[in-house]
């Protein structure tokens, strides 16, 4: 994300701030990119089940008070002997990490996909967050063509044109349960 790059880079060039004015402006660059890493945080809660959602994005805080013990260890070990650009060093090698690993392993949002059209990709990443969850698809699994489908299906707004005109078909759906919008049509 671009959070995650915008406080990569900070992090590696702040060791080499030439002045005190520009260790601020890098460390300002960084607390601004913390903001915006709750966008991993966020999509991981959409791949998660709703039963399980809460316990395990509590646990997932418990990185941030490991994360915080590191780096009061480490300014304990390298701020007398290296100094401050030794310990920002050290500690913007895991934001690196994250950064250069979430490229390769973090998929793209399906809902945000949907929302800008993109319907396969979406359903792609659905199909392969269920093969490596073991959760079996229903074989008529067709995400594309449902939201297409939902997407150009006539709304009944108050007897307009459109919306009457629809309404008789509208209603037979509805009525055999398996309408436009069921996986299990």
């Amino acid at each position: 994300s671009a959070a995650v790059s915008l406080i990569s880079l900070a992090s590696m060039v702040l060791p080499f701030s030439p002045s005190y004015g520009m260790l601020l402006v890098f460390q300002f660059c960084v607390g601004f990119g913390v903001g915006g890493v709750t966008v991993p945080y966020d999509l991981l809660a959409e791949f998660l089940p709703s039963d399980q959602r809460s316990a395990f994005l509590m646990m997932i805080q418990y990185f941030w008070t490991v994360g915080s013990m590191f780096v009061a260890a480490f300014a304990w070990i390298l701020l007398n002997s290296r100094g401050w650009r030794a310990l920002g060093s050290v500690t913007s090698v895991p934001v690196l990490m994250c950064a250069l690993l979430s490229v390769w392993l973090l998929p793209e949002s399906p809902r945000w996909l949907a929302e800008k059209g993109r319907f396969s990709e979406a359903e792609q990443v659905l199909i392969e967050a269920a093969r490596v969850n073991g959760t079996p698809l229903h074989p008529n699994f067709a995400l594309s063509e449902r939201i297409e489908a939902e997407a150009w299906m006539p709304k009944n707004n108050g007897g307009s044109e459109r919306g009457s005109s629809s309404s008789s078909s509208s209603s037979s759906s509805s009525s055999s349960g398996s309408g436009v919008g069921h996986a299990h049509a």
